[in-house]
């Protein structure tokens, strides 16, 4: 994949300048994006000195430059003279880096997938706001652009059985049994006040849970693999009538979706019960590790998904909050009016 010139973007971020176009709201939406690419573009070098992979190295340093382009176009409407990244952002890559140091090259094409999903994303919003200002032509540009990227990184973990799938089925099963489970302990203290009492119920309500989440899971993928398998078969008398080929999407398997899904909500819930199990007679260490749990995985679900990570991080710590001091009251009232006692 080699990057087209984008003299014509760097003349048209001129004439845009000459006629006047950047207002101070453009200016700063400029000024933004030059600083998302800027960050895009320095990941995928950073990525391309940690992977071994000569291929994927150099889809890397061809993306980036791609970015420099964007940068350029963004740096000039913006009136920048250079372009930085805030700490906010460097914190970002460094924790990005670090995740892929920890899981492997497979995390590369998820990080890559879905950075170039927000960026269409984002500069499809951008289109529909500006398409009918001298700005369209750039953004159109850009767009096209962030769409072959998109089907690029696509490709590339596809040709590599790398499912973005798996990503969100294990952080929906990590998620879930993390927040159910030290719900169930904040209750279980409160009503019995016995560590071992609160270990062995909350054992057996993550078991149950997890049973659960991966049979909802299997009904789930099953499902739309049912409907699938429908449009396969349309798809597939549509090439016999056309003469042309149809490429079929590949379906998910619904036995393994119960299976990631199970199996990292047993592993979510864990956190929250080892502590008992190793000894623990107060809740606090499972509260501490539960909550330090959730902020990383709301984290990674941050970085993944391009939103702010602050933000992410406290609306997943008021979830996991709110949940404790709610069945930690259940608890409270069970035992004051029901004289729930463990001797």
């Amino acid at each position: 994949m080699t990057p087209p010139s984008m003299t014509s973007l760097e003349v048209l971020a001129e004439t845009l300048v000459r006629h006047g176009l950047p207002t101070p709201e453009v200016r700063s939406i400029a000024a933004r994006l030059a600083q998302n690419e800027l960050f895009d573009g320095s990941l995928y070098r950073r990525l391309a000195q940690i992977e071994k992979d000569a291929d994927v190295q150099q889809m890397l340093i061809n993306l980036s430059e791609f970015e420099d382009r964007h940068i350029r176009f963004w740096q000039r409407l913006a009136g920048l003279d250079r372009v930085r990244l805030r700490a906010g952002l460097r914190v970002k890559m460094a924790f990005l880096l670090f995740l892929r140091r920890l899981l492997g090259s497979k995390l590369t094409f998820l990080i890559l997938e879905s950075i170039e999903h927000y960026g269409v994303t984002k500069y499809l919003k951008l289109w529909e706001r500006y398409r009918d200002t001298p700005l369209a032509e750039g953004i159109r540009a850009i767009l096209m652009d962030e769409l072959k990227h998109e089907d690029e990184a696509i490709l590339q973990a596809s040709q590599r059985h790398i499912r973005s799938e798996d990503f969100r089925h294990t952080i929906l099963g990590l998620n879930d049994g993390l927040v159910e489970i030290l719900g169930s302990v904040g209750g279980f203290y409160a009503a019995f006040r016995d560590p071992h009492t609160v270990a062995l119920a909350a054992s057996i309500v993550g078991v149950a849970g997890a049973l659960s989440m991966a049979a909802g899971a299997y009904a789930s993928v099953k499902s739309e693999v049912e409907v699938q398998a429908v449009e396969k078969s349309k798809m597939r008398v549509l090439a016999e009538i056309t003469g042309n080929s149809v490429e079929e999407p590949a379906g998910e398997s619904p036995w393994r979706a119960a299976f990631v899904v199970g199996g990292f909500y047993l592993l979510g819930a864990l956190i929250p019960v080892l502590p008992f199990w190793l000894g623990a007679q107060q809740p606090f260490i499972s509260f501490v590790s539960g909550f330090l749990a959730a902020g990383l995985m709301a984290a990674l679900l941050a970085v993944m998904s391009g939103v702010p990570v602050l933000r992410k991080m406290a609306e997943n710590a008021l979830i996991v909050a709110g949940t404790v001091a709610i069945t930690y009251a259940m608890g409270l009232l069970a035992q004051r009016y029901f004289g729930i006692e463990i001797r």
